[in-house]
C-alpha cells in the first residue's frame, strides 16, 4: 500500500555564498518519487541565498542560524529537529552534492524491504565541479543489490559511507546520545564518523550496489585537510572509546582507544609534511603521555631524522588521496 512507504525528508545545511544549493535542489525536484519534506538550515547570516532559496520551485522550510557555527552538525541538529515529527527517515544532504532522480525511490523501496535495517547507504560517483557529471545508470527494474552494513564493514571503509547518500531512520536519534541529536557539534569533520558507528554498533545497515549520485570533491573542504581531518578522526575515536566503555563494552572501547593513537599519528605526520612540525611533535608528545604508547615516541625521533617511510610518501594538499 501507498502508506506503508516511508516518508524521506531531507536536511541541507548551507555555507557560504555560492549559490550551488540550486542545483541540489534541482535534483530533489526532479526526484521520480517526492520528498515528504525538505529543510535548509542557513549556518550563520547569508544574505543572498535564503530569497534563491525561497523562490525554488521546492517546497522547502528555511532556517538561518545567528551565528557560524563551524561544522554541519549544528545545521544538521537543528534541521532533523524541524522535521523528526514529519518523516520516518532523513538524509543529511551536503548543499552541493546532486542526488539521482530515482535516489528517493530506491531509498524508500529498500527500506520497506528491510525494516529492521538502521540505514540504506548507497554508493556515488565523485565529482570535480566544473567538469560534466558521469552518466549514472538507471535503477534496476528488480531489487537493487544489497548486503548488510555491520560496524565492521564500516570501518573497513568509511569514506564510501556518507551522509549525503545515506538515509538514516528517525528511530536511532535517541539511542546515539544523551543530548538526543544525530551529531555531536565538538566535531568539525567526522561527526559522520561518530554518529555512524554509534547507530551501527546497536543496528546493522544494508548497503546498495548502485550509484545514487553525485559527491562533489574540492580542494578547500575540511576531509581535504589531512592534519585536521585526522586530529578530528582522532577526537571522534576517543569519545567513542568512551562511550563504549560506558556501555559495558570493553572490547570496542579497547578499539577506539588505540585508533585515537594511529588517527593521532597520522595527523602529526600530516602536519610535519605541512611544515608545522613544533605542533606536530605536541601531538605525538600529548598522545605518547595519554597513551604511553611507544610508537609515539618512535615517530618523534624518525620524522626529524626523515626515516618514517609514510610521512615520505605524503605531500602537502589533498589527504584524500594519500
Amino acid at each position: 500500500m501507498e502508506s506503508e512507504k516511508p516518508r524521506i525528508g531531507f536536511v541541507i545545511p548551507v555555507y557560504g555564498s555560492v549559490p550551488l544549493i540550486l542545483q541540489t535542489l534541482d535534483s530533489i525536484r526532479d526526484q521520480t518519487v517526492k520528498p515528504e519534506v525538505v529543510v535548509v538550515v542557513f549556518d550563520g547570516p547569508n544574505e543572498v541565498l535564503p530569497s534563491l532559496v525561497e523562490s525554488h520551485p521546492v517546497e522547502v522550510i528555511t532556517v538561518q542560524l545567528d551565528v557560524l557555527s563551524g561544522g554541519p552538525a549544528t545545521p544538521r541538529n537543528v534541521g532533523f529537529k524541524r522535521i523528526r515529527d514529519l518523516c520516518d527517515a532523513v538524509c543529511f544532504l551536503d548543499h552541493d552534492d546532486i542526488i539521482h532522480p530515482d535516489f528517493i525511490h530506491a531509498a524508500s523501496e529498500t527500506l520497506r524491504n528491510e525494516p529492521d535495517a538502521s540505514m540504506v547507504a548507497f554508493r556515488f560517483q565523485n565529482w570535480l565541479h566544473g567538469e560534466p557529471l558521469v552518466d549514472l545508470e538507471s535503477v534496476p527494474d528488480s531489487p537493487i543489490p544489497t548486503t548488510p552494513l555491520q560496524l565492521s564493514e564500516y570501518l573497513d571503509a568509511t569514506g564510501s559511507v556518507l551522509p549525503s547518500f545515506t538515509v538514516l531512520r528517525t528511530s536511532n536519534e535517541s539511542n546515539i546520545r544523551e543530548s538526543g541529536t544525530f551529531f555531536d557539534p565538538i566535531f568539525p569533520s567526522n561527526q559522520d564518523f561518530d554518529c555512524f558507528v554509534r547507530i551501527l554498533s546497536q543496528r546493522p545497515g544494508i548497503r546498495c550496489d548502485w550509484r545514487a549520485g553525485w559527491y562533489r570533491v574540492i580542494s578547500t573542504s575540511i576531509s581535504a585537510d589531512g592534519s585536521l581531518s585526522w586530529s578530528c578522526r582522532a577526537d571522534a575515536c576517543r569519545s567513542l572509546s568512551s562511550w563504549f566503555a560506558g556501555r559495558g563494552d570493553r572490547a570496542n572501547a579497547s578499539s577506539f582507544r588505540r585508533g585515537a593513537g594511529t588517527a593521532n599519528r597520522r595527523a602529526a605526520r600530516h602536519s610535519w609534511v605541512d611544515g608545522k612540525r613544533a605542533h606536530a611533535m605536541r601531538m605525538l608528545l600529548s598522545n605518547f603521555l595519554r597513551q604511553f604508547n611507544p610508537r609515539d615516541l618512535i615517530l618523534m625521533l624518525s620524522l626529524p631524522l626523515g626515516i618514517d617511510s609514510k610521512s615520505r610518501a605524503m605531500s602537502s594538499g589533498d589527504q584524500r588521496a594519500k
